[in-house]
């Protein structure tokens, strides 16, 4: 399993500090490390921060322009996701109870799903 977290105040920073280029930019090396994920029957853990205002008055090009790079660079991540290659779980506000991780078994046979209830719904 592989889990993905991203620090609000290095992401905030960026959108205010880095130059309008860089937001046309998302490293392969992310992207393929993705892949090799999905392709070796992995799974993702993605928690998203604790802020639901943290991009408030960033430009919407800036952010746009980030999510369209990243859109491309993981394009055949994204298809593994959508076919259910792996498992993949984003949790907005995972401090906040936004998701919580029950337990981790095998892979469930043609599902893309790890046992049966990876995953517990938070209450």
């Amino acid at each position: 399993m592989q889990v993905v977290w991203q620090d609000e105040v290095t992401a905030r920073l960026r959108f205010d500090e880095a130059e309008e280029a860089s937001f046309d930019y998302y490293p392969k090396w992310i992207a393929s490390s993705m892949e090799q994920l999905a392709e070796s029957d992995g799974a993702v853990l993605l928690l998203d921060g604790e802020n639901p205002n943290l991009y408030d008055s960033v430009d919407p090009a800036k952010l746009a322009a980030s999510r369209r790079a990243a859109a491309a660079a993981r394009q055949t991540y994204l298809g593994y996701v959508r076919s259910n290659k792996l498992v993949h779980r984003q949790c907005a506000n995972p401090g906040l109870g936004g998701c919580g991780v029950s337990r981790i078994g095998g892979r469930k046979p043609g599902t893309g799903l790890v046992g049966s209830d990876i995953f517990d719904e938070p209450n």
